[in-house]
């Protein structure tokens, strides 16, 4: 089938193997990186200081009082 496109095995045993390496190391250096970028950090630090002072306020609503 793949010699009417001009693809040869060897040619299918090494996307395998790029797909294999990618399946199973890409991605976790992928997330490894991102994860430990400044950017996500930072915005990590955003999304949780706004979760925080959501929280703070609804609980100045139902009449609680935080101490920091």
């Amino acid at each position: 089938m793949y010699a009417d496109y001009g693809i040869a095995s060897d040619y299918n045993q090494q996307l395998a193997k790029e797909k294999h390496w990618l399946i199973t190391k890409g991605f976790r250096a992928f997330l490894t990186i991102v994860a430990q970028s400044k950017d996500f950090k930072n915005g990590l630090e955003e999304v949780y200081r706004a979760y925080r002072d959501a929280s703070y306020q609804a609980g100045l609503k139902d009449g609680y009082i935080y101490s920091a």
